[in-house]
């Protein structure tokens, strides 16, 4: 009689025949089946047969193996070929569709919906600002406007002269002069201007209409009291025989005294003069000046005067000079405003005709400064 415990071990051969036989049962049972999936383990026997199931427990010996449809049962490890392999995980079935196999994603969580946020109501339209009246502007007068562009002139001494005298009797004459002067200095250079115009009547009659215009340009030398200088001269003589002269010249000058009270200087240079109108002719002249710019003798008077010689380069002994001499009295010291006695003479050593050699002219004049 066997041992009852050999009952449990069936004969490897039996157990495959079954298997065999019954594996189209086992692939139904496992197909309706609806359980949860299992780790599965695949033995291979010697004899080349492969069983499926699960791996209870095992040893040196034997493996204790539950078979989905010979329940459980042992497997000597003499009759497999090796050991169990790494468990692979049993796909799980989904019942509507047993056929295909539902494989658990990690598939990140699906987004919600944005949520569309009510539409801004449009802010109130402010009430328009009721219109402030324009400050009326402040009206000036026209004189008092400066424009940002600097004139000529805007930043020289500037004085204007005004004189008229007149006789009247056995003859009646009258006189009128005025004068524009100008001029302006710093460490480097200095600028004089002048302009002027005479005219008389004697008996009704014009016996004399003449204009000056004159510019001298200063270039002042560093620490020292030399300078150059370029002057251009302009006169208008309507009863001299050339009617018209324009004269240019250029040279070195010498300060010789200069102080707050009194100024003297010398100059010498060369150029050109060209006359026409009724004679056209152009020669060559020399400059030989002395001046003295200022000397102020009180708070009240100053005097100042030049005598400048013009010798003829392309003819000898002649000659032209102009002298001049100026008295100037202060009547306004608030407002600036001076009186003037002059005299001038201009001497030519040649002239055509019936003309006097000399032309003398004194004068007084009202003066303003500004």
């Amino acid at each position: 009689m066997r041992h009852p415990k050999h009952r449990k071990i069936l004969p490897i051969f039996t157990a495959a025949a079954i298997l065999i036989a019954l594996s189209p049962v086992i692939g139904q049972a496992q197909t309706s089946e609806n359980q949860s999936p299992e780790q599965a383990y695949q033995l291979k026997l010697i004899t080349g047969e492969t069983l499926s199931g699960t791996l209870i427990s095992q040893d040196d010996k034997q493996i204790v193996f539950k078979h989905p449809v010979l329940g459980e049962i042992v497997v000597p490890k003499s009759k497999i070929t090796a050991p169990p392999p790494t468990p692979t995980p049993t796909p799980s079935v989904s019942p509507a569709n047993p056929k295909t196999p539902v494989v658990e994603k990690n598939e990140p969580a699906a987004k919600p919906a944005p949520v569309k946020k009510p539409a801004p109501k449009p802010a109130a339209k402010p009430a328009p600002a009721k219109p402030t009246p324009p400050k009326p502007a402040d009206k000036k007068p026209a004189l008092e406007a400066k424009s940002d562009k600097p004139g000529f002139f805007d930043d020289w001494k500037k004085r204007i002269e005004l004189g008229l005298n007149g006789s009247e009797g056995n003859s009646t004459t009258t006189n009128f002069r005025i004068a524009f002067k100008a001029n302006k200095a710093d460490k480097t250079d200095r600028w004089d201007f002048r302009s002027h115009y005479y005219l008389g009547t004697s008996r009704g009659n014009t016996n004399r209409n003449q204009a000056e215009i004159y510019l001298n340009k200063d270039w002042l030398l560093p620490e020292s009291s030399w300078f150059t200088f370029v002057r251009a001269q302009y006169k208008f003589d309507k009863f001299a025989a050339w009617e018209h002269r324009i004269s240019t010249f250029a040279g070195f000058g010498f300060t010789l005294f200069d102080t707050d009270d009194f100024r003297m200087e010398t100059r010498i240079g060369g150029g050109a003069t060209h006359e026409f109108g009724d004679e056209n002719q152009t020669y060559p002249e020399g400059l030989l000046s002395t001046s003295i710019v200022k000397w102020k003798i009180n708070k009240s008077h100053s005097l100042s005067g030049s005598v400048d010689l013009y010798p003829d380069l392309a003819e000898e002994a002649e000659f032209r000079m102009v002298t001049r001499g100026e008295w100037l009295i202060k009547i306004d010291h608030a407002r600036g405003m001076k009186l003037k006695i002059g005299i001038e003479n201009e001497y030519e050593s040649e002239t055509n005709g019936s003309a006097e050699n000399n032309d003398l002219k004194y004068y007084g004049a009202l003066v303003l400064d500004f």
